[in-house]
């Protein structure tokens, strides 16, 4: 099945640690089941730049190894570009990731705040389902 979903790198790191809500878990389980997701290189960066525990930190790798990862490309540096000219974005929020502009994902993120006023955005938090 082709991604629908861009998970962001909150909600990996709930759904691994067992921390979401069982309706998000349940959904996301069945998302991942599927393979209509992905995640982005900005979201391996993340994941993966943590110093966690080695039991840990494999987990999240087999995770990301089992996941599609967009890479970043010229389309998604322009539409970030064009986003931050456009909107003022959190300072959290790290250059060219806007894969699910690009790509037309839907957003499943903890921080929707962050992405406020991206039209073209869907988000969903996977605590309010």
């Amino acid at each position: 099945m082709e991604a629908q979903y861009l998970v962001d790198s909150n909600v990996v790191i709930e759904f691994l640690s067992g921390s979401l809500p069982d309706v998000g878990t349940q959904w996301l389980e069945e998302i991942v089941a599927e393979q209509s997701y992905c995640l982005s290189v900005i979201n391996q960066i993340e994941l993966l730049g943590f110093n966690g525990q080695a039991e840990e930190m494999a987990i999240v790798e087999n995770f990301i190894n089992q996941s599609s990862v967009l890479p970043l490309s010229k389309a998604i540096a322009q539409a970030t570009i064009t986003i931050r000219k456009n909107i003022k974005l959190s300072s959290q929020m790290p250059s060219l990731r806007q894969p699910q502009v690009v790509h037309q994902l839907h957003l499943l993120t903890r921080n929707t705040s962050d992405f406020q006023g991206i039209e073209e955005l869907v988000l969903i938090d996977v605590h309010q389902m």
